[in-house]
């Protein structure tokens, strides 16, 4: 099982660039970071077994460059952050709690399970 996340500069969405942001969200930047972090961390201790990728999709980057499940999804409006499983999307415009990512995991675990 492959589980792949495809998200976004946080800072991209500022105006003014990171160097002008308020504390207040640099600080909400980095709850977030922390948070996603955290979750991951979990996710590779418990799963052991499932490959996780993580990269980036940007507006300056050439739609070609993405693989096509992930270009697929971003033509027809899907923003990040996106989770895929196995090249099939689970979550889309969010990132999915440790009890989402472990509760999908294992239902698909159970149905590629004999």
């Amino acid at each position: 099982m492959k589980v792949e996340i495809w998200d976004s500069d946080p800072t991209s969405g500022c105006c003014c660039g990171p160097a002008m942001m308020s504390q207040q969200s640099i600080q909400k930047i980095m709850d977030s970071i922390n948070e996603k972090n955290t979750i991951l961390k979990r996710l590779r201790d418990e799963f052991k077994d499932i490959k996780f990728e993580i990269d980036m999709v940007s507006p300056r980057r050439p739609m070609s460059s993405y693989p096509p499940h992930v270009s697929e999804q971003l033509c027809n409006g899907a923003r990040a952050p996106m989770i895929f499983i196995d090249e099939k999307i689970i979550a889309e415009s969010r990132f999915p709690s440790y009890g989402e990512f472990k509760q999908i995991i294992d239902a698909r675990d159970r149905k590629q399970s004999p």
